[in-house]
């Protein structure tokens, strides 16, 4: 296994945070590439593991050297090759299924060669004779470049399904110094394009799509989910919000430079507004008064009643203070659906700040100690979630510039004035959804009890102080691999909940002495199921293979509604996968018990795969039990014809294997 750090050594990304990105990408393209599932082209295994703020690669070695490349570059495109026409064959395959545009590539026109992908993925005949690929950063093209970034176009890039949908194969070299002497102005105009159209046209029809969203279905929202099933970045979660929030205005930036002018016009309106003063809030106090004595600020803040009444006036009037400040930003009050992409930038935010702090202090320690990150952890997430002058001052200052750094448009336009309480907009409740967030996406896991109360209890906010080193249990390493992981553990439990299940007493007597068609040991091993696949989806939206497995395990459950909604997802993501449409006509035809759907399922089945011999067979039984006797047979007699010549072709398969190998 090589192991590697993701760090920006050459400078050449501007920050480690983006070189955990590039290592990012690597994965996904990897996963691209590895679903698309080419025979006879193989891959290394990859994993990502971030901890104390850093993220290593690890990556199986493979047999290969500088030797053995027949695609692509490895020495920065001083060499570009495409010098073998089976993987030729297979690259020029893979560029059509992902929808990436051939294009000539090279610093140097003889050296110069056509290329199906970004040219430093490279291809190897391996000392074993097979063939493989590697190199995956740049698999899909970039988005417009960021100019407040350095060189993002090495990172920033379009979402796969975005890029898939898009009417036309994009470039993936475009911005780079390889297409440079070859249509380079055409590559990149041609992204540019793509990027307006994102913003212009994909993101408002998303957030109207939101909008448009029963209670129901907000409740179960998964934002992040969401954003990558339509293609979006979740770079642009704050313009969605925008939209959401009353929509874009005229003149109020659609394109990429507009958002990059208006950047610093926020930033700038946000520090004119970190000048006013601040009302009520003590800003003399440190931040260092308000973390120590953690335990006496979180037992009681009630102290004798023997106080002053000029006290009680005081406290009187700051409260009647605070509600004339909490009436008057009523009226800008977000809606919940825009209240959530808040809290997701936020939580990333958050996140964003301890990889960040956790990578410094560990450049200065050199130790991976855990005691020294756990002090200076719990004392930002303390200035983060505790209720003191402090925390707001942070609130309406630094976390805001943070926010419009990370998420163009994050802030409406109320929300940038000092005297907005910006975290009072969540509220208990918010800041119970925020903390429950920051927990689901960082390595960091909390006492039990701690995470109960403060993920559902609004009124523990109110602490001073509410975390302590003691309520902080581990900071875990965060593991990313293949999919192929989480679908091959799903594939075991969803097996194994199968094989459980009885067949079960479904008679009154049956159902009336709490006997059903599936044991709870049967239920709790598909619902173990059901959240691996989960997670395979959550590595790749698009993943036909985890959507497929949703759908079929959601059925076990009987679930019907979502196993529906998943087999949608299952077409929509392969639309000439006639085995996902082959499973949805059973479904259909078994469990919905709508014919009329599942015989046309079963037609378009038969359509993409006229030889699928288990559809042939399934469409056979489906017309006998409409009655319609004569037709079904022939379906009969051509199924078993199919099936006797896949069996053939199968044995003659492993019979040339055997003769291979003897040989």
């Amino acid at each position: 296994i090589l192991f590697k750090f993701a760090v920006d050594s050459a400078g050449l990304l501007g920050s480690d945070e983006a070189a955990s990105k590039v290592a990012g990408h690597d994965l996904k393209g990897l996963i691209a590439y590895f679903n698309l599932g080419i025979p006879d082209l193989y891959f290394p295994l990859m994993a990502l593991v971030d901890y104390l703020g850093f993220r290593l690669i690890a990556m199986s070695l493979l047999p290969i050297n500088s030797s053995t490349i027949v695609y692509g570059t490895a020495d920065a495109g001083k060499n570009i090759h495409a010098k073998h026409a089976e993987l030729n064959q297979k690259m020029k395959y893979s560029a059509t299924k992902l929808n990436l545009k051939p294009h000539v590539a090279g610093f140097m026109e003889e050296r110069s060669r056509k290329v199906w992908s970004a040219a430093d993925v490279e291809g190897h005949v391996g000392h074993d004779g097979k063939l493989y690929l590697l190199d995956f950063s740049r698999t899909f093209p970039p988005r417009k470049p960021d100019r407040s970034h350095q060189n993002s176009h090495l990172y920033f890039l379009l979402r796969p399904e975005f890029v898939k949908n898009y009417p036309k194969p994009l470039c993936s070299d475009a911005y780079s110094g390889f297409v440079h002497m070859h249509n380079g102005d055409e590559h990149t105009q041609e992204i540019d394009e793509a990027t307006d159209y994102l913003l212009s046209e994909v993101i408002p029809r998303f957030a109207d799509q939101l909008r448009s969203m029963d209670q129901a279905a907000r409740e179960g929202l998964s934002v992040k989910e969401a954003m990558h099933m339509e293609g979006i970045n979740l770079h642009y979660l704050g313009i969605v919000r925008r939209h959401l929030a009353g929509g874009m205005k005229d003149g109020d930036g659609g394109g990429l430079d507009d958002l990059d002018d208006e950047l610093a016009d926020e930033l700038l309106s946000v520090e004119r507004g970190g000048t006013e003063s601040g009302g009520d809030e003590d800003d003399e106090h440190s931040v260092d008064s308000h973390r120590s004595g953690s335990s006496s600020n979180r037992a009681s803040s009630s102290k004798s009643d023997s106080g002053s009444v000029s006290k009680g006036k005081s406290k009187q009037q700051d409260k009647d203070k605070q509600q004339d400040r909490d009436r008057q930003q009523e009226p800008v009050r977000v809606s919940s659906i825009s209240e959530l992409f808040l809290i997701e930038m936020l939580s990333r935010t958050v996140k964003h700040n301890v990889r960040r702090q956790m990578r410094q202090r560990l450049k200065e320690l050199k130790v991976p100690l855990a005691a020294p990150f756990r002090q200076q952890l719990i004392e930002y997430l303390n200035l983060v979630f505790g209720n003191t002058a402090a925390s707001n001052k942070y609130w309406n200052g630094e976390l805001k510039h943070e926010l419009l750094r990370n998420f163009p448009k994050a802030l409406l336009p109320a929300e940038k004035a000092k005297s907005f309480n910006f975290r009072h907009v969540l509220g208990g409740h918010g800041l119970c959804q925020l903390f429950a967030s920051v927990l689901s996406i960082t390595s960091l896991r909390f006492r039990d009890k701690c995470v109960r109360n403060f993920s559902s209890n609004p009124q523990a906010w109110s602490f001073a102080v509410p975390f302590d080193t003691t309520d902080l249990e581990e900071m875990t390493a965060s593991v990313k691999h293949m999919n192929i992981m989480a679908l091959a553990e799903g594939y075991v439990l969803k097996n194994k909940g199968r094989t459980m299940r009885p067949r079960g007493d479904t008679s009154a007597s049956g159902q009336a002495a709490g006997r059903t068609t599936t044991s709870d040991n049967s239920l709790r091993l598909c619902e173990m199921a059901m959240e691996k696949f989960r997670e395979a989806l959550n590595a790749n939206p698009g993943d036909k293979k985890a959507l497929r497995e949703l759908a079929d395990t959601a059925s076990m459950l009987n679930n019907h509604e979502s196993a529906n909604m998943y087999y949608q997802r299952c077409i929509e993501a392969d639309p000439e996968d006639a085995n996902s449409m082959f499973k949805y006509a059973v479904f259909l035809d078994e469990v919905a018990k709508n014919p009329e759907l599942a015989e046309e399922y079963y037609l378009r089945t038969l359509e993409k795969d006229p030889l699928h011999d288990h559809c042939l067979q399934r469409y056979a039984d489906f017309l006998e039990s409409q009655g319609w006797y004569d037709d079904s047979e022939q379906f009969y007699l051509r199924a078993a014809e199919c099936r006797m010549t896949r069996l053939e072709r199968q044995a003659l398969a492993t019979s040339s294997g055997h003769s291979h190998k003897d040989g």
